[in-house]
């Protein structure tokens, strides 16, 4: 008890609260622990809600009456709801004991709900991600001659004179277009699929033939398709073929065989990722493994939790 009124006293100097939850094996409701937690500036966080004569015994042994467990905090911590359960009601020979206390009270403010952040684009180990961002952002900043314009500011300034309003009006609307063309180069470094498909390239090869043919069946139908949005997906596809020559029946049917090949390979996705993942260094590849683990987890977690909050919506509106 000597060494637990030490480590308490010292977290309450640092300034932390501190909330002391156990088996005493001793009547909690007694002198001696009322004492000790008193002489602490802690305080009974189950009496606070509830009357203690009335507590019920905690070891289901126990012939005495004798309150063993209980949970104390510090003079800011306050229970929302509080309790005992039945004596074996939880695994063990000793009542669970629980509270609610609130995010204000333990922490002082309410913390914003967690945001899940988005897939980084800009992946540094891929050299063509890279080199595509380097090269929007060229061209962003080229278009609005950014160097020139930074240069002819920094030259009209002097070394331990602050910059003037107009300078300083100057320097942040440099800084926001650089800013703005950091995010452009961002948002163009590469597509981010975050589908249930585990993506390998024995499935993208078969996905980029079904895109292709949609897209070549809607254009002859006569639908507006862009020439670079054309360009890009035949690339993809890696299509040679003629296909002023090609009917719409004939256009039809590839599109039919590209979907029944996706088809194919969507069902092994799985498979087909361990072979793909294969196809790595082993260091990346276990980097991959870990990050793709790590990211299904974090999917779960999500899917249940919103499982929960729709079945405790239900059971609301069913009272």
């Amino acid at each position: 008890m000597e060494d637990l009124a030490a480590e308490i006293q010292e977290w309450i100097q640092e300034g932390d609260q501190v909330i002391v939850g156990g088996d005493l094996n001793e009547e909690i409701r007694g002198p001696a622990i009322k004492e000790f937690f008193t002489s602490l500036g802690m305080h009974n966080l189950i009496f606070q809600n509830h009357d203690e004569t009335d507590a019920p015994t905690t070891f289901f042994r126990n012939k005495n009456g004798k309150v063993l467990d209980g949970l104390w905090g510090t003079a800011n911590i306050s229970a929302v709801k509080c309790g005992y359960l039945e004596p074996c009601n939880f695994p063990g020979d000793h009542s669970a004991v629980w509270m609610d206390i609130s995010y204000n009270c333990a922490l002082g403010h309410n913390p914003p709900l967690p945001a899940n952040p988005d897939a980084n684009r800009l992946q540094l180990h891929q050299p063509p991600t890279v080199k595509k961002y380097l090269k929007t952002y060229k061209a962003e900043v080229t278009k609005h001659a950014l160097p020139a314009w930074q240069f002819n500011l920094e030259r009209s300034t002097t070394v331990g004179v602050p910059l003037s309003p107009a300078q300083q009006t100057e320097a942040i609307e440099i800084d926001t277009l650089k800013t703005e063309a950091m995010l452009r180069a961002h948002r163009k470094c590469r597509k981010v699929y975050l589908g249930k498909v585990s993506f390998s390239e024995a499935v993208d090869v078969p996905k980029c033939l079904l895109i292709f043919w949609q897209t070549a069946v809607c254009r002859r139908k006569g639908l507006r398709v862009s020439v670079n949005l054309w360009k890009r997906r035949k690339k993809k596809a890696k299509i040679d073929l003629n296909l002023k020559e090609m009917s719409l029946d004939d256009m039809e049917s590839q599109l039919l065989l590209a979907r029944s090949a996706y088809r194919k390979a969507n069902k092994d996705h799985v498979a087909l990722r361990e072979a793909f993942w294969n196809t790595f260094d082993p260091k990346v590849r276990d980097r991959l493994k870990r990050h793709e683990q790590a990211r299904n987890l974090g999917r779960m977690a999500r899917a249940i939790n919103g499982k929960l909050d729709s079945m405790q919506v239900k059971v609301v509106e069913h009272e």
